[in-house]
């Protein structure tokens, strides 16, 4: 959309990635593809704070993971780049939290969200001003569902991270949640190690049409559940369909 927004020019700002150290490789891969692609900078910021190296995957549900890998680094990005507003993708289907929070997002110097604090935004106007110290998240997508994103995807030709498409891979089930055995992820001696495509969570086995035009399914209500110890919600219209 930012390609879209400013061409025939070059994107007028970088991209940020705040990187927990869990991603998968397709996803690193497709970031620096895409850093190529559009020639555009992308900035990586880590938290290489002793106690947020020794998390591990299985604890990104926990709200001490979520502030040491995600919500830190992103703040000192902030900081270190003197940006007074961030772009970012949520949108207000995907959960309670996010259900009432604005487009125009204000944050505290600590980059605290205050719901009762937020601005009204009236017939698409929005108030982009700042106090001292204050930042700001702005979500375009605020009012877009699941499936509007897969409709412009569609739509708009885009390339997405090959994750999307299932295959078969190894995978355990630990504590309850299916992870992907990887270089993050090694099995112990008492898992069972199966090669199963993942349907849920992801698109389906069937998704090799979807490159071929055919209108097929992505997502269903039943498809919450817990990948990498974050639980994917549905979305609010319960399917995703091309």
């Amino acid at each position: 959309m930012a390609s879209k927004a400013f061409a025939p020019g070059d994107i007028p700002f970088p991209l940020l990635h705040v990187d927990t150290g869990f991603l998968f490789k397709e996803m690193i891969e497709f970031r620096d593809y895409i850093e190529q692609e559009y020639d555009v900078e992308v900035l990586v910021q880590k938290n290489t704070e002793a106690r947020a190296q020794q998390l591990e995957a299985e604890d990104a549900h926990s709200e001490e993971y979520i502030y040491l890998k995600k919500t830190k680094p992103l703040l000192n990005a902030l900081e270190k780049h003197e940006f007074d507003c961030a772009f970012g993708g949520a949108r207000r289907d995907e959960e309670k939290s996010r259900a009432k929070e604005r487009i125009f997002s204000i944050r505290s110097e600590h980059g605290v969200w205050d719901p009762k604090a937020q601005r009204p935004e009236l017939w698409q106007v929005y108030n982009a001003k700042l106090a001292d110290q204050q930042n700001m998240r702005v979500f375009p997508l605020s009012n877009w569902t699941e499936l509007d994103v897969w409709q412009y995807i569609k739509r708009e030709n885009l390339e997405v991270v090959p994750l999307y498409y299932a295959r078969k891979r190894d995978v355990i089930k630990r504590n309850g949640m299916i992870l992907s055995v990887d270089e993050f992820v090694e099995p112990k001696e008492e898992e069972q190690v199966k090669n199963q495509a993942l349907k849920k969570g992801w698109l389906s086995d069937e998704a090799e049409s979807v490159r071929k035009g055919r209108r097929v399914l992505a997502l269903t209500s039943e498809h919450k559940q817990n990948i990498r110890g974050v639980i994917h919600d549905e979305s609010s219209t319960g399917k995703t369909f091309f």
